[in-house]
């Protein structure tokens, strides 16, 4: 009986480790606080015939600014593009490297969502799924040259000075 009642609890906890953190549908993603104010900057596709990049800009109302995310297995999402459907948040020819820059893509990456709790501070966490040269790399923006417009890129996770913190906004 204990077996079970162990077993039981096992599964409650591998199941909540790879609950969905959020439900499929279309999503602006962002970097913040609490509220979405004019000031902040948001994930913004700018496809082209090939790998498309992805800037990190003001505010728009544009589909260039949403994101279709669905849910995969074992915590994983994928985000496609509204303002070109069929190309997804991926890797650029450069691949999977620390400074690597995101593009609009045809061939989706899997990334793993993670919650960071922090009270009405909780933000997302967007990791590459494979360790690259025994490190994690997350999604992150490149913005340390004070360069416009930023783009969204690869860092190692635990990289001081380094956006990895994620908000997103149901549209």
């Amino acid at each position: 009986m204990r077996h079970i009642f162990a077993l039981v609890t096992l599964l409650a906890i591998v199941q909540a480790t790879f609950a969905q953190i959020f439900a499929d549908g279309d999503y602006r993603i962002w970097n913040g606080k609490v509220t979405v104010p004019q000031t902040h900057r948001f994930f913004t596709a700018k496809p082209n015939k090939g790998e498309g990049s992805v800037e990190f800009r003001p505010r728009q109302e544009s589909k260039s600014q949403v994101w279709r995310l669905r849910n995969k297995k074992n915590g994983q999402i994928t985000l496609e593009s509204k303002a070109a459907p069929g190309k997804y948040l991926g890797l650029r020819r450069s691949g999977a490297n620390p400074g690597a820059y995101l593009g609009v893509v045809p061939t989706p990456v899997k990334f793993v969502i993670t919650k960071i709790p922090a009270g009405q501070f909780t933000s997302n966490q967007l990791a590459y799924p494979k360790k690259v040269k025994g490190k994690t790399l997350i999604v992150s923006v490149d913005d340390k040259d004070d360069k416009k417009p930023y783009y969204v890129n690869l860092e190692v996770k635990g990289t001081e000075g380094i956006i990895g913190g994620w908000k997103f906004a149901r549209v």
